[in-house]
């Protein structure tokens, strides 16, 4: 097997949050425990985890002729595509409101398009923006909030809102 990060693609390209990335990476573990517990096989071990999980699992090892009997080479795998997961990049983004599952599938779709497909959203509500979109990447901090442009209108403004 060789290592290149093309044969991960299919399964890093489902990861499109950190709480996606957090379940694989979790199943993942559950099925190593699996294999080294059960000394069942990959087939076996793979009802411990998601039929979503396995069915990606399946189609990569497949697609890159993994032979499944030899449990050396499956760890392998496995070992390292955690570490690819782990090394997603995050873009953190604070809304006002927690979006739909087609939100977060378009915004993710726009990043992978704009920013390049090795990076995974971390959504987090905070009411108090009231609108528009805070963002955290790559150190540095773009502030697109309601909250903001509603204090910086007021701060040029002051004066004159004062003496009404």
């Amino acid at each position: 097997m060789k290592d290149n990060t093309s044969i991960y693609s299919d399964i890093l390209k489902s990861i499109k949050t950190t709480d996606d990335q957090e379940q694989l990476l979790s199943e993942i573990d559950i099925l190593l425990d699996a294999l080294f517990q059960t000394r069942l096989g990959f087939e076996k071990s793979l009802e411990s985890i998601s039929l979503e999980t396995t069915k990606v699992l399946k189609e990569t090892f497949l697609k890159i002729n993994l032979d499944v009997t030899n449990i050396d080479e499956v760890v392998n795998f496995l070992n390292e595509l955690k570490n690819k997961i782990k090394s997603l990049k995050t873009l953190k983004l604070y809304l006002a409101f927690f979006p739909s599952e087609d939100s977060i599938d378009k915004l993710f779709n726009w990043i992978i398009n704009n920013l390049g497909n090795r990076i995974i959203l971390s959504i987090q509500e905070e009411k108090t923006i009231l609108g528009g979109a805070i963002i955290e990447f790559d150190g540095n901090y773009l502030d697109y909030s309601l909250k903001k442009r509603l204090e910086d209108l007021f701060f040029k403004r002051k004066e004159a809102i004062f003496k009404i």
